[in-house]
């Protein structure tokens, strides 16, 4: 657990300058009167984008509608607390609450970026999908878990153009029940390889892809990767295959 993860924060890029950062509206009304921190406490804060800031709380301003905290910057540090693999996993839609948990889970993980895609066999309607809610769990996941990376989470696409979308440069995994690929030989094999260190982890739906959509794949460099002989949930596969290959120090 990090040492002041109850004094964690996001800080907007805009709203950090050269010897200070402002916490501000969410932020500042967490830390002043739920946390009910006082000048020359110290807090952590994080721009989601690899920084982490610790800063001594100087000036809380409630005068009017200025609702603000200004905390003076006493270290900084790149990308404390995350993980050597840059992890996407394009994740199929799922039904109910249980993309939510997949969300806050993946992001406490270590994933780098969530695709949430439409399958032939995705019983869940593309529209329906709560994209700003999740990425609202994503945040509260990156400050939960002490992440200086807040994930991407992107507008759900149809699975063929996901695949069109990922870098060529990168480890592509499609989880299978009958993967011919075992996922502990992709693992001793990121961690002989020492360029690509970006991994692409594809689940299907409950109903699984479809032939056309593994072909479809298979074309785009996917290997066929199975996590043993269990059957899991959708959500579970994925989840299970990111702490895999992440419990490494590949």
């Amino acid at each position: 657990m990090h040492p002041e993860a109850h004094n964690y924060f996001y800080v907007k890029p805009e709203d950090i300058r050269r010897d200070y950062f402002i916490l501000k509206d969410e932020e500042f009304h967490h830390a002043v009167h739920v946390l009910r921190l006082e000048v020359g406490d110290m807090v952590t804060a994080v721009d989601g984008m690899g920084t982490e800031f610790h800063g001594e709380i100087r000036d809380p301003e409630t005068s009017g509608r200025t609702r603000e905290v200004r905390c003076a910057i006493v270290k900084t540090l790149r990308k404390p607390n995350e993980p050597i693999l840059d992890v996407t996993l394009m994740q199929s839609l799922l039904k109910g609450d249980r993309f939510e948990y997949l969300v806050e889970k993946a992001v406490e993980t270590g994933v780098n970026k969530i695709i949430p895609v439409h399958t032939e066999r995705s019983v869940v309607p593309a529209e329906t999908q709560k994209i700003h809610r999740y990425r609202r769990i994503a945040m509260a996941a990156m400050k939960q878990s002490c992440r200086s990376v807040l994930p991407e989470i992107t507008e759900v696409m149809r699975f063929q153009d996901a695949l069109k979308s990922l870098p060529r440069s990168s480890v592509k995994i499609l989880l299978q029940k009958q993967g011919s690929l075992p996922i502990s030989r992709c693992i001793d094999d990121l961690r002989a390889e020492k360029i690509k260190k970006t991994v692409i982890v594809a689940v299907g739906p409950e109903g699984d892809f479809t032939r056309e959509e593994i072909n479809l794949a298979l074309e785009e460099s996917f290997l066929r990767v199975s996590l043993g002989p269990r059957r899991l949930r959708s959500e579970t596969a994925g989840l299970a295959a990111v702490a895999a290959l992440l419990a490494f120090d590949v």
